[in-house]
């Protein structure tokens, strides 16, 4: 079934992630199921005990590969770690979609996107800040947000002691930092929106020289791009998959 999300011709970024990262392809069906298992399983693995949360987390993946959808989503990246035993909980977000593209009366080059493009956020509290892809300019927009959406799921067998823990687990404030960045697809009025989410708002600057690394190794590529440049987008699914058959 043909998908309003599937790129078809047009230019798609790809990433070359370091670590272990879990990609989720996202249709107007929603989330590749087969992806979401893969994904469960690496982060969270097969034990018994872990169906609880397996199923927590199965569900929470396929709702919000569901609401990124709704705003052109095509595909979600799920971290697990930069190296082994370094955990990396960060998603990316790839938003393309076909209505994004600036006036018609504007020219192709960053200069002149950029500059619409700013002007409708001339109001914001935050600035813009450039950054440079592989082949492409982007502007950066960073918020730092309060996050309630903490939730333990209680054990069938949870003791009071537990269930006391666990309610003032989640009584607990969280920052969730969003950095997103406003990329130029060369040579067209086309805006992807690449949106990095993290609960690790306390480095923010460190986290800030990850993200702008990971947008500098990355690079639009098209059908008729040499097989060599478009090879990059399997790094982080071969280390997924890699992972998942250990």
């Amino acid at each position: 079934m043909a998908s309003d999300n599937n790129l078809g011709d047009d230019p798609r970024l790809v990433f070359n992630l370091p670590g272990t990262w879990y990609p989720v392809a996202i249709t107007d069906e929603g989330a590749s199921e087969q992806d979401v298992e893969r994904m469960v399983q690496g982060i969270v693995g097969p034990a018994d005990d872990a169906a609880v949360l397996r199923r927590q987390m199965h569900d929470q993946v396929v709702d919000a590969c569901a609401e990124a959808m709704e705003g052109g989503a095509v595909a979600m990246y799920f971290g697990k770690e930069l190296e082994k035993d370094a955990p990396f909980p960060v998603n990316i977000t790839v938003y393309q979609p076909p209505g994004l593209r600036m006036s018609p009366a504007i020219g192709t080059e960053s200069e002149e996107v950029f500059g619409i493009l700013r002007m409708g956020f001339e109001d914001a509290d935050d600035e813009f800040v450039e950054v440079e892809g592989a082949n492409f300019r982007a502007l950066r927009r960073v918020l730092i947000e309060k996050d309630d959406s903490f939730h333990v799921e209680a054990p069938e067998d949870e003791t009071p002691e537990e269930a006391a823990l666990r309610a003032e687990a989640e009584k607990l404030q969280f920052e969730r930092m969003r950095v997103d960045y406003w990329a130029h697809v060369p040579d067209t009025k086309q805006i992807v929106i690449v949106s990095f989410v993290t609960q690790m708002a306390m480095i923010k600057h460190l986290m800030l020289e990850l993200f702008d690394l990971f947008i500098a190794a990355s690079r639009f590529v098209t059908d008729s791009t040499d097989q060599d440049d478009a090879g990059t987008v399997t790094e982080a699914e071969n280390a997924a998959a890699e992972e998942s058959s250990s």
